[in-house]
Parts: C-alpha cells; structure tokens; sequence
C-alpha cells in the first residue's frame, strides 16, 4: 500500500506539471497567434501565402519556408548583406591625391594603434555585439576583415598588437570603460580610457618594419546608453596592471598617445590613412589640415561583419557612397547644448547624491536640462552662419566660439550630410512640387563625371520662412534623400525624391483647429527655399546664394564643394493656403 500510495503520488504530480505546462503552452500559443501580424513585421517573416490552385480557386496555405538551404549558407548570405551594408554607409572625409583606393598587390599595410586589434563593433547595452553566443558565427574584425579581402599586412606590428598582456596594461577596460558623466553633481568628474599605448613599446627595429608601407592608424571611441562623454571628463587607467601614461584635453579629441602614434606613422610610410572607427564625432580638425594625412575614412561601428565592406572601401572594390550623420565639430565643447549638459539630480529625489549613481541611486531621479530647443547639431550650426552671413543677431560674438570671433570655417570640420566618392558627381535640381496635404516631390539630375564607376546620394533640404519674433525656424533641414544606381562614368540619372510638407512644419501653441483643439504643427506662409548639395552646409549656401544674389561672404568647407544658386528652387506658400496638421490628444490642452 505505500509503495502504491507512492507511486499514486508521483503521477499526480507529474499530471499536474504537464498540465501546467499544457496551458502555458496553449497560452502563450495563444498570445503568439493573436500577435502574429505584429511579430512577422518585427521579424521581417510571414506565416502564410496565398496560393493558385490548378482550378483556379485560391486557398490559403499555413507554411514557412526558408530561402536558405542551410545555416552556413544564411549566415553566409547574413555576412554579405552586412558587408554590403557597412561599405554603402562608410563615408570618405579626405583623399588627397587619389591616395585611396589602396592596390591591395603592390602595397603592404602596417596597422597603427592598439584599437586597430580592438576595435570597437557596437553599444555597450542594447547594441553590444557578442560572436560568442551566436552559433557558427564569426567575428570579422578588422584585421581579419583585411586578410579575408586580400590585403597584406605587417606580421610585426600586428603580432605586438597581438600580445595579451599589451592589451591588459593599456586597452579599454574589456572594451568599456566609458563611464556616466557626473561633472554637474560630482565633485570628480567621470573617467575614460582611450585605450591607446605609448611610443615607448615600439623599438627600433619594429619602426623599420613599417618602413615603405601604407599607414592605417585607427582611432576608437566607445559608445553607450547611459554613458556620455562629458567635457570635464579625465583620462584615466583604471583597473590597468601599471599607469596608462596618456592624456587629452577632451575625451572627443585625440589623446596624447593618439598623436604620438600618429607623428610614428607618418615619419615610416609612404602614406597615411586614418580609420575613424566610432558612433561619436570625434575631434579631426588637425587631421583635415595635416597634409601628412593623406585619407580620412569613417565606418562607425561596423558590428559583427561590417569590417569586411570597410575594407571593400578601402580596395576599391566598393566606391564610397556614405555621408555623415552628424556634425563634425572643431571642438565638441563648443555648442550651446554643451553649456547645460550633464546628468542632475532633482531637489527632492530619494538619494543624497554622494552614492554610486551607476548602481545604486535610481536613474528616475536624474534630469537633463535641454533648453537648446531646435537649435541641436547642424540646426545649431548652419542656423548661426547663416545669421552671420546676413549680420543678424550677435551670431559672430565669441560666445560658443573657440576664438573671439564666431566663424563657421573655425568651428566646424566636416558638415553633416557630407561624404566623398572615388568619383565625382554633378547634381542638379530640375524641379520641386509640393503637394501640401500629400506627397511632394523634387527631381534631380545625378551625372557621373568623374572616370570611375559610383553612387551618389540626393539629399533635398528645405528652408521654412521664419519671421522675427515668431515660430523658430532653423536655417536649413533635411527633407528626404535617395541614392542613385550604380553610374557609369558619363552616365546620368533622373532621381525623384519624395517627401511629406509635414516634415518641415513648426508647432505652433496657439493655433486653433476648428474642432476646437489648440496646438498644432503648421506650415506658414512665405518663400520656402528647397536645395541639394553634399551636405547641409553646400545646400544652404545654395540657399543664400539664391536669396542674396551673390556668392560674397559664402564659407566653403571643402575645395570640393560648388556654390550654385541654380541648385535652390523658391516656392512660395499664401496666406490663404497655410496648411495645419493636427493629429492625436498632444495637440489639445488638458
């Protein structure tokens, strides 16, 4: 009788178990179902087709199919679309004297930099990349990256690179050692590592080895959520066996040690390419002026394979197409966002501010004071040129300026949307129609005129009236943009650029809907300026240069860049016909 009371036991509850899991199962089955539209779109997938019956009746068939034959064959397919992915988006900064692309069988490379071994791939949170918990993936670093495309590379400086215990003493801290920025709470500011080594590691005869060789120094900087970089920030070696002699004057410009590296490789090879590998505009305005720096490429962070199209851009296999997303600054200090930034407290949180805010203190305590408005990033900077230009304003007083005079060409480096090809392109803005309440549309002529094949990308701005006193305006946005197929040399291309006026309207609180609503997004009436150019900076000197009648008192960024007032094309929107755009509660008072 035990045995079987036992026994009896033991049934019932594994009965009970798989009952439980029965009905999870079901449920979440259930809650998966009831989402499947949501989760294939997430996922790019779909569960059923419709398909054609040999009597013509259609029926429709449950079914997943993959493409792929295999998991080696996806994860092949996965590593080219990333390659494909990172070459379209490198962006060419610099190349004098056609220096790039490199002739991967006559010109044996020599990596400068420990962050040329260590290079960062992703965020630090949400965006890390991790190879190890990926089956049968393969991490393709830059150097594997390289080999993998055929270049040749100096065993010697990579095998130093290589050592462990170089990496230990004077790497990023296992790739983060960003840290929060507590400048405004803390008495010491945040730390940061740049992760670079000293001259004195390298001897003689590894000097010689980099002899006749083409430079590639790679400068690295992490990025995360929670994490920014402060101006106050300090160098620092933390957790590292001995000091990290190395220094900077902000975290975003070059360290020290980055510039020693840099004086060591221009004074060995016979040319000198620079690898900006990170998500932060860091600070290269001694880099754009160094005429001992033949190139300057930026790939970001490039992820698990993204290396491998960085290299393609290096070969020429792929012909750089990519433009940046960001402002390049001369100093990253100098904006007005920069004035308020850092994290605070509130008065009344539930932490006395002395702990550990990283760990311990609750991150629902911490503010950060935006007061900027629109004016962030290109909007900032193209807006105070072109007061300058037309003398409105204090626009060319010292504040905000890295001299005591305020001019664009002193402050900004590389301007957003800007980026070069092995070729070159000639754009021209035939029309644009603007569709309020619809969709828009702008044409633009793209002519191959250089001798190599390339893409380029079409990127429509637009300039809202702005009256004094009125709703803030930025002196230039970007609308939308395309890219163009692959041209031949010679070859043209009509590209339509579509976009949506709602895009370049202005909140306006006071605005009244006659539903009854107040606040809405408005497009006013007046001249709206519509122009193309490599980057926001060429598109509003288009801009000016149609509005003024004259090219005087134009900043240029680059030799490359052609003011042309033909490139701006003037609509002009009535009174009568201002358009309002309200959607959704945000727009009604509470």
């Amino acid at each position: 009788m035990k045995k079987g009371s036992k026994s009896t036991g033991l049934w019932r509850g594994l009965t009970a178990v798989f009952a439980s899991l029965l009905a999870l199962i079901v449920g979440l089955s259930s809650i998966a179902q009831a989402n499947a539209a949501i989760i294939n779109t997430r996922m790019g997938i779909t569960n059923y087709k419709i398909v054609e019956m040999a009597d013509g009746e259609k029926k429709d068939s449950i079914y997943f199919k993959s493409e792929f034959s295999s998991l080696s064959e996806l994860i092949a397919a996965k590593d080219a679309l990333a390659a494909e992915l990172a070459s379209e988006g490198t962006v060419l900064f610099k190349n004098l004297d056609a220096a790039l692309p490199l002739d991967i069988g006559a010109e044996t490379v020599t990596l400068w930099g420990l962050n040329a071994v260590n290079p960062t791939l992703g965020g630090k949170i949400g965006s890390s990349v991790s190879a190890a918990t990926d089956a049968g993936q393969v991490e393709y670093n830059l150097v594997t990256s390289l080999q993998t495309k055929g270049f040749t590379l100096n065993a010697d400086m990579l095998a130093l690179y290589q050592q462990e215990s170089l990496t230990a003493d004077y790497g990023r801290k296992g790739g983060h050692s960003l840290t929060p920025s507590f400048g405004k709470i803390y008495e010491n500011p945040a730390s940061y590592c740049v992760g670079e080594a000293p001259v004195d590691v390298y001897t003689d005869a590894l000097l010689a080895s980099a002899d006749g060789t083409v430079a590639l120094v790679v400068f690295s900087r992490d990025s995360s959520e929670a994490a920014d970089y402060n101006p106050d920030m300090v160098s620092a070696a933390a957790g590292k066996k001995k000091p990290v002699a190395d220094s900077f004057e902000r975290p975003l410009a070059l360290s020290e040690n980055e510039k020693a590296v840099l004086e060591l490789a221009k004074a060995h090879s016979t040319k000198v390419i620079v690898l900006i590998n990170a998500n932060n505009p860091i600070e290269i305005e001694e880099l754009k002026n160094d005429e001992a720096v033949s190139a300057i490429v930026w790939c970001g962070e490039p992820g698990l394979n993204g290396f491998l199209g960085v290299a393609d851009v290096l070969s020429g296999a792929v012909n750089p197409s990519g433009h940046i997303p960001d402002t390049f600054a001369v100093r990253s200090d100098s904006a007005p966002a920069m004035v308020n930034f850092g994290v605070y407290l509130y008065t009344n949180n539930s932490k006395d501010g002395t702990g550990d805010v990283l760990g311990a203190d609750d991150k629902g305590d911490w503010y950060l004071v935006e007061s900027e408005s629109i004016y962030n990033g290109y909007k900032y900077y193209e807006t105070r040129y072109e007061d300058a230009v037309l003398g409105q304003g204090k626009a060319t007083d010292g504040a905000g300026s890295v001299n005591a005079v305020w001019n664009y060409a002193d402050e900004v480096s590389y301007p957003f949307g800007y980026g070069l090809s092995y070729t070159t392109f000639e754009q021209t803005l035939k029309s644009v129609d603007v569709n309020v309440g619809g969709t828009g549309k702008a044409v633009v002529t793209v002519k191959n005129t250089g001798d190599v094949a390339g893409k380029s990308v079409v990127q429509l701005y637009v300039q809202a009236p702005y009256k004094p006193g009125g709703l803030e305006k930025s002196a230039i946005q970007l609308v939308a943009f395309e890219k163009t197929s692959l041209l031949a040399p010679g070859a043209s291309e009509d590209v339509t650029v579509e976009f949506d006026p709602a895009y370049f309207a202005s909140y306006d609180e006071n605005a009244v809907k006659a539903n009854g609503t107040q606040g809405a997004w408005v497009l006013e009436d007046g001249d709206y300026y519509f122009a193309v150019g490599n980057g926001a900076h060429e598109a509003l000197n288009n801009v000016l240069a149609k509005k003024i009648g004259s090219t005087d008192g134009l900043v240029s960024t680059a030799d490359t860049e052609d003011i042309n007032p033909d490139n701006a094309i003037v609509w002009n929107l009535a009174a009568t016909d201002m358009e309002t755009y309200s959607v959704g509660v945000q727009n009604q008072l509470q």
